[in-house]
């Protein structure tokens, strides 16, 4: 049976055999976090990569998230601002309805609101597999 699914975002419309959740971080901050630690302190690019022994450029690249949080640049803002490692990082995941395919149909704030939709879902389709009809997915109304 065919599953016919519109994306919570509109986006996407098209067709899979299966559906399934999933998680996934939803946004690396790291960057974001790094500069407001450093424009907070009122320090510049240069200012704080001097302080911490390394060329401006990687620091740039740092709050751009084109480069690496690594373990050694993490220790020297932890010391420096008095930071924990999950201030980079959200550690809330996102619970996701998929498509066999892994498109996103859509996202819920808690896993058990996702199960609870997946199994409405699983008993429509039933439905619809015994009534030999097709079923349509629309979380954009």
């Amino acid at each position: 049976m065919e599953i016919i699914y519109v994306e919570e975002n509109g986006k996407l419309f098209g067709s899979t055999k299966a559906l399934g959740i999933g998680k996934r971080q939803p946004e690396l901050i790291y960057g974001k976090q790094a500069r407001r630690l450093r424009e907070t302190a009122g320090l510049t690019i240069d200012e704080l990569a001097n302080e911490f022994k390394m060329k401006s450029v990687d620091l740039e690249r740092l709050e751009n998230q084109r480069q690496a949080l690594t373990e050694k640049i993490f220790e020297k803002y932890s010391k420096k601002f008095d930071v924990k490692k999950e201030y980079f990082f959200e550690t809330d995941l996102e619970t996701l309805l998929l498509t066999a395919e892994g498109h996103v149909i859509k996202n819920f704030k808690s896993g058990a609101e996702c199960l609870n939709e997946f199994n409405k879902l699983k008993e429509q389709y039933f439905e619809c597999l015994n009534n030999k009809t097709k079923l349509i997915i629309d979380y954009t109304k």
